[in-house]
């Protein structure tokens, strides 16, 4: 006869079902971010005139950008789809169905509906990247300026969170960004800086989707 668990295995409470929540949209800003950076290199790659080739000057480094940060955006549609997937276990446990009114279910399923639209656009992009016959280049990033939101934003809405990425060692400012591990996408929501310093000696200035900071060349 197997021993029973010395650990038994806790039911899910209210405090677990918020924190799911939470961390729900913290991964979905992420990700949603990463995407519209995705979204507008796509678009510059399509729109810039000259060939498909890896020697193309105004392409070649476009391609290699949009596919560096594709890459980024498949890693945070997947954190997403993982955190969807136990929020939507938590919401079903018996513990907490009682607690679920309207109200909530509304909120957790528009959770999981914009966790839907990020794993179909990662679908879409993957299957445009084989029609387009996005080139597969091997060469590094080098530092470039984001693309301006496409879009006017309505009455009161804010600045989005941006997604960029830094080269060449250093650190991002301000401090709380830390040093520069190369090629990582971060997503900001202010101005931003980069200095191949140990410390903060640069000045933030706002910054768009898809920049590429580090060393000039």
């Amino acid at each position: 006869m197997a021993a029973a668990s010395a650990t038994p295995t806790l039911a899910p409470d209210p405090d677990d079902l918020a924190a799911a929540e939470r961390e729900l949209e913290v991964r979905l800003v992420d990700a949603e971010a990463v995407g519209r950076a995705v979204a507008r290199l796509q678009s510059a790659w399509i729109t810039a005139e000259g060939s498909a080739g890896c020697d193309d000057p105004v392409r070649t480094p476009l391609a290699v950008r949009l596919r560096h940060f594709a890459s980024a955006w498949h890693d945070a549609v997947q954190r997403v789809r993982v955190q969807a997937d136990r929020l939507g276990r938590l919401v079903a446990a018996p513990t907490l169905v009682p607690i679920v009114d309207t109200e909530r279910r509304g909120a957790v399923e528009s959770l999981m509906a914009r966790a839907d639209v990020e794993e179909q656009g990662w679908l879409e992009l993957t299957s445009w990247t084989t029609r387009a016959r996005l080139p597969t280049c091997d060469l590094p990033l080098a530092p470039a300026p984001g693309f301006a939101r496409p879009t006017i934003a309505a009455r009161g809405e804010g600045p989005l969170p941006v997604a960029i990425t830094a080269v060449g060692g250093g650190r991002l400012c301000p401090e709380t960004l830390g040093a520069v591990s190369t090629g990582v996408v971060a997503v900001v929501d202010g101005p931003v800086c980069w200095t191949a310093s140990d410390r903060c000696d640069c000045t933030p200035e706002p910054v768009e989707a898809g920049t590429v900071l580090g060393p000039a060349p």
